[in-house]
């Protein structure tokens, strides 16, 4: 019976060890939020007096907000989300807003090394104001090494098809993280591994209960 009450130890420590380790490897960490205004001066585009008033515009009503993770899991898909949003989101214009919207494209491309974007690395959409711009690309890698990535931001005006060739560069963003990882296996094989380990446990904790149980009788 000792022997028994001894195992049952070892499994039930066991088991809460696994599922301690299980809820920590689902935790999302600490979370980049960084603003970016748009530059003041750039000439390429102070050339394009198609979009002058409206370059303008958004320079004074518009900022960019870019989110990730700082220490996203190794074999997780690492979400990297740009935004464009209102300084001030109690003012209105509303007149204005639909005319930045027939007239402005943005291109926004995510510059990384040996990882799959998804839906691609090149995302090309309208304004849509007042909602809010919301671009999202989800990065999974097999590289553990990998620690950085760019986002590169470009407009154009939305003037036909020839415009989708004439993309002026407005701004490049640093995306700066590192990969979690527990003896370089991916957080897959780890769920896989605390899990069995878990059923295993809570097998043994029952079985030494059953003859503990009938040594008692």
């Amino acid at each position: 019976m000792k022997r028994y009450k001894e195992i049952q130890k070892i499994a039930i420590i066991v088991f809460l060890l696994a599922i301690g380790m299980l809820i920590w490897i689902n935790q999302d960490g600490m979370i980049v939020d960084e603003t970016y205004f748009f530059p003041e001066k750039n000439s390429e585009l102070e050339s394009n007096l198609d979009l002058i008033d409206e370059i303008n515009q958004l320079k004074k009503h518009y900022q960019l907000r870019l989110r990730y993770l700082q220490q996203p899991w190794y074999g997780e898909n690492m979400i990297v989300q740009l935004m464009l949003e209102k300084k001030d989101t109690s003012s209105t214009f509303g007149d204005q807003e639909e005319v930045l919207n027939n007239r402005i494209l943005f291109k926004a491309r995510m510059e990384i090394e040996s990882a799959l974007v998804t839906p691609g690395e090149t995302i090309i959409l309208p304004l849509n104001l007042p909602n809010k711009m919301d671009i999202r690309w989800a990065i999974k890698s097999e590289n553990r090494q990998l620690s950085n990535a760019r986002v590169w931001l470009s407009i154009t005006s939305a003037n036909g098809d020839a415009a989708l060739s004439s993309f002026v560069p407005l701004m490049v963003m640093p995306v700066n993280f590192h990969f979690r990882t527990i003896l370089g296996l991916s957080t897959q094989v780890w769920q896989w591994i605390l899990t069995g380990c878990g059923i295993v446990c809570a097998g043994t904790i029952f079985y030494c209960q059953i003859r503990k149980n009938k040594e008692r009788e």
